[in-house]
């Protein structure tokens, strides 16, 4: 900014004194900044899950090493493996997937598995894990505190090993699953629940997922992943159910794919 000046005199000599003006101090006010509270991934699935679910989720492979009759898995490969997925563009990575041998690993296993995916540089893909109702109550607390403590963002859950096979009731299903499906929702993250009845013996009805939505953690369920091969009781099934309209249906069946594209919008008020 210019000075400003007064002059003594007449002001048109060039011997002219000049003082500078008495300078004037205001003194501006600022507003506090109100701090924005981040939302998470997981409260933003949670609040519009079709919405804001990723359009494709890469199911992860481990890395193994060493030899037979068990390997161990290989981080630094892991890590990579991890990395160059996310660069490319995955929405979302499935750990402890079926496709990744998941249903074969110990929890112990499991937990260092889920430990080593913190030092993959993901960004903006959301990380989900894969739990099983038959490592019972303990085990899972501790794989869903790792996963939190990991940064997931989404816990999935399949159908239990430990029901009869081909003969549990939705409710034996549901009851099976309940458990989990609290446990990851007190810990703040996403739930996904997942029909697979070729791992688990039993599908996952949507019935018996209408029963979980209703009950206790049910308000996190974001997803229902189905991989069925009957198309009519299982995807389309779960595209009309009335108490399911809110949920992302992800269809796991490749073959099937095409036909839950062109469904998914009948079967929805909004055409989504």
């Amino acid at each position: 900014m210019a000075k400003t000046v007064k002059t003594q005199g007449c002001g048109c000599c060039s011997n002219a004194k000049a003082t500078p003006a008495k300078k004037v101090t205001k003194v501006i006010k600022k507003a506090p900044v109100k701090k924005v509270k981040s939302i998470s991934r997981a409260a933003m699935l949670i609040a519009n899950p079709i919405a804001n679910y990723p359009r494709d989720t890469v199911a992860c492979f481990d890395p193994v090493m060493g030899n037979l009759p068990r390997r161990k898995l290989d981080e630094a490969k892991l890590v990579a493996y991890l990395n160059k997925v996310a660069k490319n563009g995955a929405g979302a990575v499935l750990i402890a997937a079926s496709a990744g041998g998941g249903h074969l690993r110990t929890v112990e296993e499991l937990n260092d598995w889920f430990k080593a995916t913190t030092k993959a540089k993901l960004g903006k893909t959301i990380k989900m894990g894969l739990l099983r109702p038959e490592d019972g109550i303990e085990n899972n607390k501790r794989l869903v505190q790792t996963m939190k403590e990991s940064g997931f963002d989404v816990g999935f859950i399949r159908v239990g090993t430990n029901l009869p096979k081909g003969k549990a009731t939705d409710k034996m299903v549901a009851d099976n699953m309940r458990p989990l499906v609290q446990m990851i929702g007190d810990s703040g993250m996403a739930v996904g629940c997942y029909s697979i009845s070729d791992v688990s013996g039993n599908r996952l009805s949507a019935n018996a997922l209408a029963m979980l939505v209703k009950g206790k953690g049910g308000d996190h369920i974001v997803a229902y992943k189905i991989t069925e091969s009957v198309y009519e009781t299982s995807t389309l099934e779960a595209l009309k159910h009335k108490d399911l309209k809110h949920l992302k249906i992800v269809q796991g069946w490749d073959g099937f794919i095409s036909r839950a594209f062109m469904d998914g919008p009948k079967n929805d008020a909004k055409g989504r």
